[in-house]
């Protein structure tokens, strides 16, 4: 059953309003609390479906009260209903602005009340179950993708393995070919043994990446995540295409996702090397960031001032066309010749943002090359000193 919140500092409104409730048989149970901080704390512990407020109340008034709700994620889309007496336009204004559902004028009217509260439990109801029927096809967005990637990881896995596989037919005929010399066999056989685990590695490589995905969310060194998938992509990519992978200077944890993390890594880097056909350089970069004051992200997320972790993929491609920017991060839409690309990763580089309470900036201009920031919210977030020594083969310093 749906639950309703009232929150007024009076306790005779309170009580009011628990009697009208009952009286009109709303069709939810209904809590009541004294303050917007007992209010906050109540709705951090879930299970609230609506929340009605008065507006004029001491220390954190209900429109703060309303602010602080819509600025988590778990409650940004929560039903408020204002409750006063008298509501000046600018105080409206701001209620609007911060997404109040509605507006009750005290006394309320017993009737009207109920019918508000009915429609808005409906329509929550609506929305959830059809929350519930995205998040359904999200994974399987996200399945789909990951076979588009697996398909593109495969080809140059296999070029891979078919080299591998050729040095250990060769040096078991050259063992065989010196089978009166049993130093010249052991060391072929040792070559062979070495050659199969190589060629054993790759398989597990491209299996991994294939398997199911849970959707187990840990502590993960995101510097680890990144090195684990250009070293899947090292395959891949083009001879006359360089990675270069700037490590920041201390070590990152992140509170994520870190298949959906690398998933990221691999679409950007995908999308970076198919922009340039010929030849180009590729650089990858992780640094912590705080924001200050609120961003509008390209990908229509809006970050608030927090710490936030950025992973950022520049290449020197032809860069995107000022037209396609409305829509690069829908689903289906791509730039890339038919039956050439699904059009699906750049949307699930967009949703993983918002998974991790992100968002992604994109900077490009035709014949410039592109740049991808991609703002993982830090959270609970390890820094740990590691030095200026602390590049590996492969990264720029």
């Amino acid at each position: 059953m749906s639950r309703l919140l009232f929150v007024d500092d009076e306790p005779n409104v309170l009580e009011g309003l628990m009697r009208m409730a009952r009286a009109t048989r709303l069709p939810c149970e209904v809590e009541a609390v004294g303050s917007a901080a007992a209010a906050l704390a109540r709705i951090q512990l879930g299970g609230i479906d609506l929340v009605v407020t008065d507006v004029h109340m001491p220390a954190m008034d209900g429109i703060e009260l309303l602010s602080r709700i819509r600025q988590e994620p778990r409650t940004e889309h929560l039903p408020v209903i204002m409750l006063t007496g008298s509501l000046d336009s600018d105080a409206r204004r701001r209620s609007l602005d911060l997404g109040a559902t509605d507006f009750v004028t005290k006394p309320a009217v017993p009737a009207e009340f109920s019918a508000r509260v009915r429609n808005i439990l409906k329509l929550k109801l609506y929305r959830d179950r059809l929350a519930e029927q995205n998040e359904l096809l999200e994974t399987q967005i996200l399945s789909l993708q990951k076979l588009e990637n697996v398909g593109t990881l495969a080809a140059g896995l296999v070029h891979d393995l078919n080299n591998v596989l050729t040095a250990v037919g060769g040096h078991v005929q050259l063992a065989l070919n010196k089978c009166d010399d049993p130093a010249a066999v052991s060391r072929h056989a040792k070559s062979a043994l070495d050659s199969a685990a190589q060629a054993g590695q790759l398989v597990e490589q491209l299996l991994r990446v294939s398997k199911p995905h849970v959707g187990d969310w840990e502590m993960c060194d995101i510097v680890s995540v990144v090195d684990s998938g250009l070293h899947l992509l090292e395959a891949s990519k083009s001879e006359n295409v360089a990675i270069y992978w700037i490590p920041p200077r201390e070590e990152l944890s992140l509170s994520a996702d870190s298949v959906q993390i690398g998933q990221v890594i691999m679409n950007l880097c995908i999308n970076a090397m198919q922009a340039m056909s010929d030849h180009g350089e590729i650089r990858i970069s992780v640094q912590p960031v705080r924001l200050s004051e609120e961003m509008h992200c390209t990908c229509g997320a809006m970050l608030l001032p927090n710490d936030y972790i950025c992973l950022q993929v520049n290449d020197t491609g032809g860069g995107i066309p000022p037209e396609a920017f409305p829509h690069l991060f829908d689903p289906f839409f791509t730039t890339k010749p038919a039956g050439q690309g699904t059009g699906l990763g750049l949307f699930v580089v967009g949703r993983v943002a918002h998974n991790h309470n992100g968002g992604v900036m994109v900077e490009s201009a035709p014949g410039r090359g592109t740049t991808f920031s991609v703002y993982f919210k830090s959270g609970a977030i390890d820094r740990v000193s590691v030095g200026e020594e602390a590049g590996v083969s492969g990264r720029a310093e």
